[in-house]
């Protein structure tokens, strides 16, 4: 088998075996591709995977909760459709662990754009499934999830799952020298160690890395210097991930909803402190004016 973290894979394939648990790490540097060497280590030994991103979801609670019936009920080969997510995993749990990873879980933190359904009694019903006998969760988030805030159902508060933080270091040298080997590029030594440097250097090493290999196999156009070929491909992933940020402003407009929101309870409390020294002070009145115009309200 041939993953792109061997030591980590295995390190978290244990430890998955014990407990339910949070990886973080920065984007770029392959953390879908470790879900994906997870699935692939497990399904030898038995162990039952289902997935999702949450990115995909984020607006659809249901067609997430379905999408992992439908792909535990397929693996069990059982066509009865009523069966719930929960109960399939109660009527295997004694002969099957049932492991439920899933990408982009912060895409349901520190955002304002989701389906209300994503609220406490979702993380109640995570917490539940993960305390079952042999089922275990992973989610995969940029930063420990309990630094992020639940907004849903318009609550405001850390995020109540139980689970276990394990923090994934960026891929090494030897990591990238590996996975690019394994590409079989047909390339010079001399050019692949130029690849390589670039891809251990870079941000997001991962992602250039499949970026570079993708344009190494379509050009057809060879003609020009290698060192002239890899200039071109940072340039454009360099502008491709510029068109891609202009595409995840939301994320910004959700984080001037938060702060807008918060705002606002601010002035409440504020206002109410106001309202007391009213009662007490003949200069309460000038105290909420001044308030109300600090916010902009007259």
């Amino acid at each position: 088998m041939s993953f792109l973290r061997p030591v980590y894979t295995e390190y978290l394939f244990k430890q998955l075996q014990k407990q339910s648990l949070n990886v973080y790490g920065s984007a770029g540097q392959g953390r879908e591709r470790l879900l994906a060497d997870l699935h692939e280590l497990a399904t030898p030994a038995g162990i039952l995977v289902v997935t999702a991103n949450m990115k995909a979801y984020a607006k659809n609670y249901e067609g997430f909760i379905k999408d992992l019936t439908r792909q535990l009920a397929n693996q069990l080969t059982i066509s009865n459709a009523s069966l719930s997510l929960e109960q399939l995993i109660d009527q295997h749990s004694q002969q099957k662990t049932v492991w439920i990873l899933l990408h982009n879980f912060d895409a349901i933190l520190n955002n304002t754009q989701l389906d209300k359904q994503f609220g406490i009694a979702f993380f109640d019903q995570m917490n539940a499934l993960k305390n079952r006998p042999r089922c275990f969760l992973l989610c995969m988030t940029e930063r420990p999830f309990r630094q992020y805030q639940l907004y849903a159902e318009k609550i405001h508060s850390l995020s109540p799952l139980d689970l276990g933080l394990d923090a994934l270091t960026n891929l090494t040298r030897d990591e990238c020298e590996q996975e690019l080997q394994r590409r079989a590029l047909g390339l010079q030594d001399k050019h692949l160690r130029q690849l390589l440097a670039c891809v251990y250097a870079h941000s997001s090493p991962y992602r250039f890395l499949e970026y570079a290999c993708n344009r190494i196999t379509v050009e057809a156009n060879k003609s020009k210097l290698f060192e002239r070929r890899l200039e071109i491909w940072q340039d454009d992933f360099k502008q491709q991930d510029k068109r891609g940020a202009v595409g995840g402003l939301h994320t910004l407009e959700n984080k001037f909803t938060i702060v807008s929101r918060e705002l606002k309870r601010l002035l409440l409390v504020m206002t109410g402190l106001a309202t007391v020294i009213t009662a007490f002070s003949e200069k309460g009145q000038q105290a909420v004016g001044w308030i109300m115009k600090l916010f902009g309200k007259q």
